[in-house]
């Protein structure tokens, strides 16, 4: 479950952070097309940059599944950095399978900003079988890379995360929590919300279409 907070509440937001609590602090990196055709059909590609480790990680995202072909959960339940999960908003609830490959080379990462071919070789075999799953003929030749967006992240032990993105001087605010049931998870974050004395703001597609608005030219207008 993911809520999202206007970047303007930080202050508040930053008053309910423990100060023991460690930061993450990360590069994102997405991966379109510049008339945002991965978003239309609902495909997400992604890459993470951990600034402390010098590591990438990729992640291929398939939202709301769209295609008729769903695929079998138990037979890609199997493959490492699989995930099942429903990301949940204020304003939609919707199913979404991904799979990521962490660890890998900055040069690897780099590389795949220069052709389609190294774009290939960091979103691997399972990664394209997934999104190709959404659309067959995604046109890999077509799509480049836009950012970075600054992202900062902290967890607090049995509570929620909290998780900053900035590009433009512009900031939104993640508070998210992990749980089986949505209803006992939204209501921590209201919880934690509350204590902050901020609301969550309803942005349709989260923080993708938040940055991908300021990322790419086109902004998805």
């Amino acid at each position: 479950m993911k809520v999202l907070v206007s970047g303007d509440h930080w202050d508040k937001v930053k008053e309910q952070i423990p100060e023991e609590i460690d930061d993450k602090k990360r590069d994102i990196w997405f991966f379109e097309t510049p008339d945002l055709l991965l978003k239309q059909h609902e495909v997400v590609l992604r890459a993470r940059l951990n600034l402390k480790k010098k590591e990438v990680e990729s992640t291929a995202k398939w939202r709301r599944w769209v295609s008729p072909f769903i695929p079998v959960l138990d037979a890609w339940d199997k493959i490492d950095g699989f995930k099942a999960e429903v990301d949940a908003t204020l304003t939609e609830c919707v199913p979404a399978w991904s799979i990521t490959r962490d660890g890998l080379d900055k040069r690897v990462f780099e590389a795949a900003q220069t052709s389609s071919k190294n774009l290939l070789e960091f979103f691997g075999d399972e990664q394209q079988l997934l999104v190709r799953g959404a659309w067959p003929k995604l046109p890999w030749e077509s799509i480049g890379a836009y950012g970075p967006l600054d992202s900062v992240k902290w967890t607090i032990p049995n509570s929620v995360s909290i998780e900053c993105w900035t590009s433009k001087e512009e900031s939104i605010i993640e508070i998210s929590k992990r749980g089986e049931d949505q209803t006992i998870a939204l209501k921590e974050i209201r919880s934690w919300l509350h204590g902050a004395g901020v609301a969550g703001e309803e942005i349709s597609g989260g923080k993708t279409a938040w940055a991908l608005r300021l990322l790419v030219p086109t902004g998805g207008r």
